[in-house]
């Protein structure tokens, strides 16, 4: 090889790590702009969660969640609250923290026939603290999606279910 070449060769890799090094340094100044507008955020992904920031939360979204679980698909219904602030970087949203929590969890019998699910809703009251100001909207919504989801789907109630008798008893009425 000739000197030339590797001259232009180690020139090429400076170019390449200046490059590599401005954009690493962009990335960190993105991140330090986040971290001087919310010091107590961490961020998973996508997601910056924010802890005890219940008095800027005007909306939950409840959703499922699926995980694999002893080799068994285990149905978790999660709430997340968004928390309506400006966006640091484009792509990125804003959580409340913890981002996903569950409320129930559902575990299905394949080996029935017909397929059988039963359904252990957890203490949902202890996710959202009594500071909250929307808590008893929250609450109520909660219960009446879990209500909606175990009639639509006849799941079986746990016997470890949060407020089972609750449950059963407005089962009974609809």
């Amino acid at each position: 090889m000739h000197i030339d070449e590797i001259i232009k060769s180690i020139d090429q890799d400076i170019s390449w790590v200046e490059k590599r090094t401005f954009a690493l340094n962009e990335q960190k100044n993105k991140y330090l702009k986040i971290q001087e507008q919310y010091p107590n955020c961490f961020i998973n992904k996508s997601i910056i969660c924010i802890e005890n920031a219940w008095s800027d939360i005007k909306m939950m979204r409840i959703e499922p969640h699926y995980q694999l679980q002893n080799q068994q698909w285990v149905r978790h219904l999660t709430i997340k609250f968004p928390i309506d602030l400006p966006v640091p970087m484009p792509g990125m949203h804003i959580y409340a923290s913890p981002f996903r929590s569950s409320v129930a969890t559902v575990k299905y019998d394949f080996s029935a026939s017909p397929r059988k699910a039963e359904i252990n809703v957890l203490d949902y009251g202890s996710l959202i603290p009594d500071d909250c100001p929307s808590k008893n909207k929250f609450m109520s919504r909660i219960k009446k999606y879990l209500l909606r989801h175990i009639l639509q789907y006849n799941y079986n109630i746990s016997e470890t279910s949060f407020e089972k008798a609750s449950f059963q008893k407005y089962m009974i009425l609809a």
